[in-house]
């Protein structure tokens, strides 16, 4: 298991919140994030190398997604194909989308994560992510709030299936 600090940040230029607000304050008006990379190497997953070729991308904690959200930018860079079943998927009964297959690297487990991906505009947006990790993400996480020290702690647990 690792434990990953998560940062609070409050717009694009990814600043972190001011910590002198009040604790209630600063996390409302920020985004939750941890750094993960993201690279897509069918080689890799497939199990037929080990040398893996990232970028490192803040990925926003959202308890209230179920997906994981990465942006156009990151699938096109990687090249990231369309899951097979993935072509046309409904995401809030208001739009069609495709799901794409990528991975997310967890930098300090060294470790592969293999799947489905949707794609979406942050950076356009000016967002401070370019990825958003919903529950089939969580759901294998402790999400933890420790309020005499005002932080959030997101320990990755070790099932290597179900991602």
């Amino acid at each position: 298991m690792t434990t990953l600090e998560v940062h609070h940040l409050v717009d694009s230029q990814n600043r972190l919140s001011d910590p002198t607000l009040a604790p209630a304050k600063s996390f409302v008006w920020s985004s939750p994030c941890i750094r993960i990379g993201f690279f897509f190497d069918l080689e890799v997953s497939n199990k037929e190398k080990v040398e893996i070729t990232y970028d490192t991308a803040w990925a926003l904690l959202d308890t209230g997604a179920d997906g994981i959200y990465v942006d156009h930018a990151l699938i096109q860079k990687f090249n990231c194909p369309i899951a097979q079943g993935g072509e046309n998927m409904t995401v809030n009964a208001l739009e069609t989308s495709r799901a794409y297959r990528g991975s997310l690297f967890v930098i300090e487990q060294a470790r592969v994560l293999d799947m489905w991906v949707m794609a979406r505009d942050f950076r356009r947006e000016k967002r401070p992510f370019d990825i958003v990790l919903g529950r089939r993400f969580l759901q294998f996480c402790d999400l933890r709030w420790n309020g005499p020290s005002q932080s959030v702690i997101l320990t990755i647990g070790q099932n290597g299936g179900g991602y």
